[in-house]
């Protein structure tokens, strides 16, 4: 028993000076330029032009592109400033990472079968437990391309931390120069245990309609099961969104309801006052596989008169069921349309429109009355193959 002891007693001191002796050949190898280029050129597919500097502090490329199957990734002249003393203490701490360009293309795989799992099981997320800590002061790209389309203009993401499954960042920056929105989150996730996540943030969109206009929201949940968003928007469109996902499903199961008040198109200078939106509620439940119901109520000004509207429809990806789209301003005053488009094969469209003393010119009223005043239609219209089809009773 005493011989057993000794021998595992000897075997960790082996094994832990083993260790040291790995991490110092590795800290030594990151502060020499030939150690540096060993280290990146045993990395498989990756391909690096004009490397300087070591990798234990002030190394840069003019570029770097590593590709694997189905994905190519080309990152134009990154800089990376970082100790490699940390990893002494299994820590990683890297003082600035920034990157020019980060270009990725997906691209076609010729392995890729028809026989490929098509499993309706929604994606099981692993348990990512680092066996080393990481720090990041500040990681900057100046912009990133996804197949030759440009997504995000400038990203900055500042103050991030990941301790064996737990990740936080402090603040991560993004300006689209596409949709013209800057967005500012923070927030922290386990990367185990369903993954449960909470992140907060707001996207300012003042460049987009040259009008104030700030979306805060908020995500959390688990990823693994379901996540809840919430979502308050201010200035150009006063709204709160409310709704939970389960998005790693594959019919994506989703439960949304938005709310607006006093919604207006400033930008819009041909439009009535009367259409302004009053008050609208709007709910979708459902999935991609069974589609999803959408209802809503709303009020429109009108000119004099309030206009109220409903919706009940059902909405999937290959066709559209209008069960009701009501405008009235009384029992007696009223447009009903009922119908259905199919997007599958081919389009095909019918509607039933029921038109009763229905006053329209409260939403959008004209200088003066037009020449004839219709009081009563039921209407029957349909499309198929290029042919259209009405059969009306005014």
């Amino acid at each position: 028993m005493k011989l057993t002891l000794k021998i595992a007693k000897y075997f960790l001191i082996i094994l832990v000076i083993l260790i040291l002796l790995l991490i110092a050949a590795l800290s030594f190898s990151v502060k020499t330029e030939t150690g540096s280029r060993y280290l990146l050129n045993i990395v498989p597919g990756l391909t690096v032009t004009n490397p300087q500097g070591t990798l234990s502090g002030g190394w840069s490329a003019e570029e770097l592109v590593w590709q694997n199957d189905g994905i190519k990734v080309t990152i134009n002249h990154p800089i990376l400033d970082w100790y490699a003393s940390c990893l002494v203490k299994a820590n990683i701490c890297i003082d600035k990472l920034s990157v020019e360009q980060l270009n990725i293309e997906l691209l076609e795989n010729k392995d890729t079968t028809a026989d490929e799992s098509t499993s309706d099981d929604p994606i099981q997320l692993p348990t990512i437990s680092l066996p080393v800590s990481i720090d990041i002061k500040t990681i900057q790209l100046d912009k990133l391309i996804l197949n030759n389309q440009e997504i995000i203009s400038q990203t900055l993401l500042t103050n991030t931390h990941w301790q064996n499954a737990n990740a936080s960042f402090e603040s991560l920056t993004l300006y689209s120069a596409q949709v013209k929105a800057n967005v500012a989150l923070q927030g922290n996730i386990q990367l185990a245990d369903n993954w449960p996540l909470n992140i907060m943030g707001q996207v300012k969109l003042d460049q987009l309609l040259e009008t104030p206009w700030l979306v805060k929201l908020n995500a959390q949940g688990e990823l693994q099961k379901q996540l809840n968003l919430t979502i308050e928007s201010s200035g150009y469109l006063q709204a709160n969104i409310n709704g939970s996902a389960h998005v790693l499903e594959k019919d994506l199961p989703a439960d949304i309801t938005v709310n607006i008040n006093d919604f207006f198109p400033d930008n819009a200078a041909d439009l009535p006052k009367s259409l302004t939106i009053k008050q609208l509620n709007l709910t979708a439940k459902g999935d991609l596989a069974k589609g999803f119901n959408i209802a809503s109520h709303a009020t429109l000004a009108g000119q004099t008169t309030p206009v109220n509207l409903t919706l009940q429809s059902l909405l999937t990806d290959k066709k559209v069921e209008l069960q009701t789209l009501t405008l009235n301003t009384s029992e007696q005053q009223f447009i009903k349309i009922t119908g259905q488009a199919n997007f599958q094969p081919d389009l095909q469209a019918k509607a039933t429109i029921d038109y009763q003393h229905f006053p329209w010119q409260q939403l959008y009223p004209l200088e003066s009355p037009p020449p004839v005043d219709l009081s009563t239609l039921l209407a029957n219209l349909q499309y198929q193959n290029d042919n259209y089809q009405a059969d009306l009773k005014a």
